[in-house]
């Protein structure tokens, strides 16, 4: 009986080791169970594609509700198989949505829930791997049972912060003809948009086709990278208007101060143009491999689930116009680096200007000032007798020779200007191709 205890002991030890490395190699934060908030939803529909979906269950829920709706899904499938759909199984999508990114915002369920739902849902632990990650990834799996293709996972999510950040696993079982989705967006509201873009699907199109719902996943992903191309671009256009190097003032009063914020906020969005041309660059891959998968025959029968010739038609019109929608947002992010490095050079000259011009400021006051403080020198080192009336002196000596130096400071800097002018003109005409006169005829010398 001791024996028996002490290996039981010895057993927990083990298991709760092995739990706190796993934690510690994924080390994602998770929120306390009472602060809990998930959405979850259901829907079914009839076997052919005519038949409406029905929702089952949809709303957010807290742990308890959460765990509720575990247990009656766990129940389902046996339902399924010995109930009245045998023949012709009911498709259904069960969602369980959360927010967060697991680093620096906490998703918005606890440890234990989590490996709960990854039970349930059968997700491997690579999942934990997505989520910790910083780079975007778009992948899928093929699962086999006993030597024959079983289900399909899918893994998504996009590059971090400053984009949106949205992380998805989703899992087709082809016998049960049912989709199980576990999607994490970076905050609530975001992942109340997604939800009810997905809802407002054309007859609920994203619930019976799960190319459908990667898709809308992939617009919301590059809706976020749009938005923060525009936000750069406004802050260029702000640097370019005060440069003058546009003739667009609609913003003119958000214009920088001087050049020294304009070049600090241009190096802040040449730095933020790095990820955002990353995301857009992931945002091109992933339609790319969504057609791809769309064009596998061996996937096909997975992929397009319950919609009819038109349906899939459609979708994969909008894979294709979405991808080219990309490209052009991926070329658009390059212009802009180019309009960086325009302004940064502009402003660069610009402030060498202006130093130069103070320079010169300081050598025309050194001009003035130079002669008056070289007399007065002269006078104060003894070599003169003064008196009271020696500051007559003082005046007539120094206006004359004051004007003297500025005239001829100035008499060189126009000499020095005329002899730039006359160089370039000479270094044209010397660079200028010259002029081929043709040779005469042979009949008019001999003329």
């Amino acid at each position: 009986m001791t024996t028996k205890n002490a290996g039981v002991s010895k057993g927990v030890v083990t298991q709760v080791t092995q739990l706190d490395s796993v934690a510690a190699r994924y080390n994602i934060e998770f929120v306390h169970q009472s602060q809990t908030k998930l959405f979850c939803h259901n829907v079914s529909a009839g076997a052919d594609n005519s038949s409406p979906v029905h929702s089952n269950f949809s709303q957010w829920c807290n742990r308890r509700d959460t765990l509720g709706f575990l247990e009656r899904l766990s129940k389902s499938p046996r339902d399924m198989k010995e109930g009245t759909c045998m023949t012709h199984p009911c498709p259904s999508f069960t969602l369980i949505g959360g927010y967060g990114n697991g680093t620096l915002h906490p998703l918005s369920l606890d440890r234990d829930l989590f490996d709960d739902i990854m039970k349930a849902f059968k997700f491997p632990d690579r999942v934990k791997e997505v989520i910790c990650s910083v780079h975007g990834v778009f992948s899928r799996f093929v699962e086999y049972d006993r030597g024959a293709p079983r289900s399909l996972l899918f893994l998504f999510s996009t590059p971090k912060s400053p984009v949106r950040e949205i992380v998805c696993a989703m899992r087709i079982d082809s016998e049960l003809a049912s989709v199980t989705c576990l999607l994490l967006d970076a905050r609530l509201d975001d992942l109340r948009h997604t939800v009810g873009v997905i809802n407002s699907s054309t007859a609920g199109l994203a619930w019976r086709d799960p190319v459908g719902f990667l898709a809308i996943l992939l617009k919301e992903s590059g809706s976020s990278s749009e938005m923060q191309r525009k936000c750069l671009d406004n802050d260029i256009l702000n640097a370019e208007i005060r440069t003058k190097s546009t003739q667009w003032r609609h913003n003119a009063n958000k214009s920088p101060n001087d050049f020294y914020e304009a070049t600090s906020k241009l190096n802040l969005c040449h730095n933020n143009l790095v990820f955002v041309g990353r995301a857009a660059d992931s945002d091109i891959d992933n339609w790319r491999f969504l057609r791809r998968m769309a064009d596998d025959e061996n996937l096909r029968p997975w992929l397009r689930g319950f919609t009819d010739e038109g349906e899939w038609v459609g979708v994969l019109d909008s894979i294709d116009f979405e991808t080219e929608h990309a490209v052009s947002r991926r070329a658009q992010i390059g212009c802009l680096k180019e309009r960086i490095e325009v302004q940064i050079s502009l402003i660069s000259n610009l402030i060498a200007h202006q130093e130069t011009s103070q320079t010169n400021l300081i050598a025309i006051l050194a001009l003035i000032f130079a002669p008056a403080s070289l007399i007065a020198g002269i006078f104060s080192a003894g070599i003169f007798t003064t008196n009271d009336r020696s500051w007559i002196v003082y005046v007539a000596s120094t206006v004359p020779i004051t004007v003297l130096t500025v005239v001829a400071g100035v008499g060189f800097l126009k000499q020095k200007e005329l002899t730039r002018q006359w160089w370039e003109l000479v270094v044209s005409r010397r660079d200028s191709p010259r002029e081929v006169v043709p040779e005469a005829p042979a009949s008019w010398s001999q003329a």
